[in-house]
């Protein structure tokens, strides 16, 4: 997504932590959540078709 002419939206990003159940198993985090408050400040998006791996 790319903001739309003009404005300069907001955007909040964190890291993902990883997690471990009550029977021990772990899931990785390694990932970075993004919040956008205001969608109407963004084109609309365009699907890229990118494969994302995880390491």
């Amino acid at each position: 997504m790319q903001p739309k002419a003009g404005e300069a939206p907001r955007v909040y990003q964190s890291s993902i932590a990883s997690t471990t159940n009550a029977s021990g198993v772990t899931n990785v985090g390694n990932a970075t959540q993004t919040i956008v408050p205001n969608r109407k400040l963004w084109q609309e998006p365009v699907e890229t078709n990118d494969i994302i791996k995880v390491k």
